[in-house]
């Protein structure tokens, strides 16, 4: 887990289920940023939500660029 993803994370102001997802997903970021898709499986157990649920809100954060697809997984904006 990155320090600075997680406080990232927890500032952002998003929907529940959005912010809860974001939050799972800089749980699992390394320092890199990069949440490998395998990875992804932990964060959806995480959050509790439905698959189509999930899918939904991961979807939202992409289109709002609070995250990005890159090669292989997920990567946070913080990386920068």
């Amino acid at each position: 887990m990155s320090a600075e993803a997680m406080v990232w994370a927890f500032e952002q102001q998003l929907p529940p289920e959005q912010k809860l997802l974001l939050i799972g997903i800089a749980n699992q970021a390394p320092s890199q940023q990069i949440v490998p898709d395998e990875d992804m499986i932990w964060v959806r157990e995480f959050t509790g939500l439905s698959e189509s649920d999930f899918d939904a809100a991961l979807e939202e954060l992409v289109l709002s660029h609070y995250v990005r697809k890159g090669y292989g997984g997920y990567v946070l904006p913080a990386a920068k």
